[in-house]
């Protein structure tokens, strides 16, 4: 299952405005509970969440009507919808998706705007930058040891 999405931030559907268009896969944890409440006839660009009216959501209802009660029943009284979104492009890159990927999976037109809100350093991929740059100049150390160089192999 796939999400297609077309919006702007300001004028959603509004006919002369250049709208972004993306087809994003789900995983299949997301994609279950969605195919459940999804219309099993309808077509692939049908709504799935839609307004009491049968329209698009419109945004400012959606967070008063559902997001704001959820995240003050979760505890998170602070949390923005769009935390959400930064999660997801930190979780990306953090989880070693390429940066190509991860510019289309946040709708970027740029790869340099993906790099500079989602390119942070992570502590373990630091650490293990580290350790790989060492094996190149330290013999014995660490990550050559990992990649069964000559201080693996006398140890055997």
């Amino acid at each position: 299952m796939s999400v297609n999405e077309t919006h702007h931030p300001r004028f959603p559907g509004a006919p002369g405005i250049r709208c972004i268009q993306s087809r994003l896969p789900l995983a299949e944890p997301l994609a279950l509970p969605i195919s459940a409440i999804a219309e099993p006839e309808a077509d692939s660009d049908a709504l799935v969440f839609v307004s009491p009216e049968g329209g698009p959501l419109r945004y400012a209802n959606w967070r008063n009507r559902v997001w704001s009660p959820a995240r003050e029943a979760a505890g998170l009284p602070n949390l923005g919808f769009h935390d959400l979104r930064r999660a997801h492009g930190d979780g990306a890159r953090g989880g070693s998706t390429d940066m190509k990927t991860t510019q289309v999976r946040m709708g970027h037109s740029d790869s340099r705007l993906t790099l500079a809100l989602y390119a942070q350093a992570v502590p373990e991929a630091d650490q293990a930058a580290a350790d790989r740059l060492s094996g190149r100049f330290i013999p014995g150390s660490r990550d050559e040891r990992a990649m069964g160089g000559k201080a693996a192999k006398s140890s055997r």
